[in-house]
């Protein structure tokens, strides 16, 4: 696995290391599926190989999977985009490394019609109470991901329910998947 003197070659990544074993001839990481469906992974890791001689072996899940991984020893490193969640994970397993690479910016994406009028919506949440108030289609990742836990906080400064909406789908889709899927319906 992964020894400290080769997270210093990865000034791009976030990298949290986990895990205490030797060091071997990859790297195990735990990343998430935005990572994956947008190429970065590849770039990143055909950038790691060629600059230490180590493989690059990838689970591609939700932030919160990822995380899970690493508490249980599962990988080397992880990347994750769940600021709070982040926070919470240094606080308790105190790893050997921490570092921000990325921001998220989050997107609500409708119809043209915009059935729920959110397009004068003040706030997200503003927009999240709309989407409710007009019983309209919404389509959650429903993966303990990270866009799944801000989507849960927006819920929340909304202080709506989302479950209560008919309308409320639980895709358990990585966004990608996700987008098309509800272009479809």
């Amino acid at each position: 696995m992964i020894t400290r003197r080769w997270l210093f070659l990865l000034p791009a990544l976030l990298l949290i290391q986990c895990d205490r074993r030797a060091p071997d001839r990859a790297v195990e990481i735990a990343t998430t599926t935005s990572l994956q469906g947008s190429g970065l992974l590849d770039v990143l890791s055909t950038e790691f190989r060629r600059q230490t001689g180590l493989e690059v072996h990838a689970f591609v899940v939700g932030s919160g999977q990822a995380m899970n991984l690493a508490r249980k020893g599962t990988v080397d490193l992880i990347i994750t985009h769940d600021p709070e969640r982040e926070r919470q994970f240094v606080a308790t397993m105190r790893p050997r490394m921490y570092r921000q690479f990325m921001w998220n910016d989050f997107v609500i994406i409708g119809p043209p019609n915009d059935p729920a009028g959110i397009r004068q919506a003040k706030t997200a949440a503003d927009a999240f109470r709309r989407i409710d108030d007009h019983r309209a289609k919404f389509c959650s990742r429903s993966d303990q991901s990270g866009t799944h836990m801000k989507e849960l906080d927006l819920w929340r400064l909304a202080r709506v329910d989302p479950l209560k909406n008919p309308q409320y789908l639980r895709m358990g889709q990585p966004m990608a998947y996700l987008l098309r899927s509800a272009d479809e319906l």
